[in-house]
């Protein structure tokens, strides 16, 4: 049993400060999460994707030597961003100096058209074109 106060041997444990225990993932052995953050991540996004994130975060700390100061908060907010990415090509940096072409033609509803009209109007200025070179068909 504990004398009060927290002391014991000697040492006051009431300064000590529990951390929570900490995993490690991925090949490179260099992403560190709680029991805690893990399943938050997991809950959130889905196993899958946390576990797709986890190597993606090992192989960047592992190739740029660069460390973040909670690998929970890089992967969600990895996570969130790349969800936020348009899927698709990527616009060439040409295509943003060339002026924007708008066509004036198509913002507005085409009209139906009779076909049976359009033909009998057709026919009869052809016949009248005909008619002015001197050639006369019989109707």
């Amino acid at each position: 049993m504990l004398p009060a106060g927290g002391a014991f041997g000697g040492f006051n444990t009431d300064n000590f400060a529990c951390e929570p225990i900490v995993k490690i993932y991925g090949d490179f052995q260099r992403v560190r999460l709680s029991d805690e953050g893990y399943g938050a991540l997991v809950g959130e996004f889905g196993a899958e994707k946390v576990t797709q994130y986890n190597v993606k975060l090992d192989m960047y700390i592992e190739s740029h030597g660069k460390d973040y100061a909670s690998h929970h908060a890089t992967i969600k907010k990895w996570v969130k961003e790349d969800a936020l990415k348009i899927p698709g090509p990527r616009p060439s940096a040409r295509a943003d100096k060339l002026p924007v072409k708008v066509n004036r033609f198509v913002n507005f509803k085409q009209r139906d058209w009779d076909y049976a009209e359009l033909y009998t109007l057709e026919r009869e200025y052809l016949i009248y074109d005909l008619n002015k070179i001197g050639v006369h068909l019989g109707n």
